[in-house]
């Protein structure tokens, strides 16, 4: 009994040392009315074979209030904050942000709280951050979750033409995992490792977007500070996709053209030319039923306008 209480002992003390040995880690989940996938995602989290983490919920103004039991469980597993109100994505984390800078965290890891994770989908990528140089930020595969044999996101770039962030082998099949960490242009903010350090350099998410394209710009400050952003082959989460706003719905449509417009002016030299090209897209996209010309208006009206932030319908 003796030998096995020592033994328990070691243990511990190993698991200890090995944790501080770790990078520390805050992981970010913003919730808007979605509970039960908010703990889902966090049952998923407490299976990772990464020890020096912690998970900060932030309930952004939810009209729909979680459960009782709900909260309980995520007070009793995260750190869980109350916004009075919805303050888009970026206000969202970068509450999360200002907490893990006071508490000195190693690395920000920003988490849709419509996902699930692999065990090792953290340690993965805490690897390819430590081994890699000039890391702005890391990011891995995603696969849908309604169907996880085929890719969300799968590395990204800027996209030229029409201006914005786009998903490379967006729909295809996942592939064999080849270790590979290569750089990108572009990472989702549906998972996004950051080092402290440069979010102290760049700032925060910007808050005008409310709503999409937050990420991108993101990515447009993280590249023009010098940084780089790398994707990892051999990491993998599964996301609901936009189990919050839906895929298609007016106020997604809306914020996706006034936001990508915005941004395209505000990073491009070219802009003039990126958004004739883009406004001929949506255009298209109204006539052929793809979108709705009621948000597409409310976003051209507001983008000429200059009035960004939350959607005043």
């Amino acid at each position: 009994m003796f030998d096995a209480g020592r033994k328990i002992f070691w243990e511990l003390l190993m698991n200890e040392i090995i944790k501080d040995m770790q990078p520390s880690v805050a992981i970010i989940i913003v919730n808007y009315n979605g509970a039960e996938d908010t703990i889902e995602c966090v049952k998923s989290l407490n299976k990772i074979n990464y020890d020096n983490y912690k998970i900060f919920v932030i309930d952004n103004g939810s009209s729909k209030k979680p459960a009782k039991e709900q909260i309980d469980y995520l007070k009793g597993q995260t750190v869980y904050i109350e916004s009075a109100e919805n303050l888009g994505f970026s206000g969202g984390n970068n509450i999360g942000i200002r907490k893990a800078i006071e508490n000195e965290f190693d690395y920000v890891l920003l988490l849709n709280n419509d996902t699930t994770v692999e065990p090792d989908f953290l340690s993965i990528l805490i690897d390819a951050a430590t081994k890699k140089n000039n890391v702005g930020i890391v990011g891995g595969k995603i696969a849908f979750y309604s169907k996880p044999s085929h890719l969300w996101y799968g590395g990204g770039h800027m996209d030229e033409k029409l201006g914005g962030g786009a998903h490379e082998r967006w729909n295809e099949m996942n592939p064999e995992d080849t270790g590979d960490i290569r750089e990108v242009t572009f990472i989702t903010g549906c998972l996004m490792l950051i080092p402290i350090e440069v979010v102290k350099k760049v700032g925060l998410l910007s808050e005008e977007y409310f709503l999409y394209a937050e990420d991108t710009d993101f990515c447009y400050k993280v590249l023009r500070a010098g940084y780089k952003l790398w994707f990892c082959e051999n990491t993998l989460i599964y996301h609901k996709v936009s189990a919050s706003t839906g895929a298609t719905s007016a106020m997604t449509q809306y914020y996706m053209v006034r936001n990508v417009l915005y941004l395209t002016k505000k990073y491009r030299t070219d802009y003039h030319k990126v958004n004739a090209r883009f406004t001929y897209q949506t255009i298209k996209d109204v006539i052929r039923g793809r979108k709705q010309f009621a948000p597409v208006r409310c976003a051209y009206r507001d983008y000429l306008k200059g009035t960004m932030g939350k959607w005043e319908m």
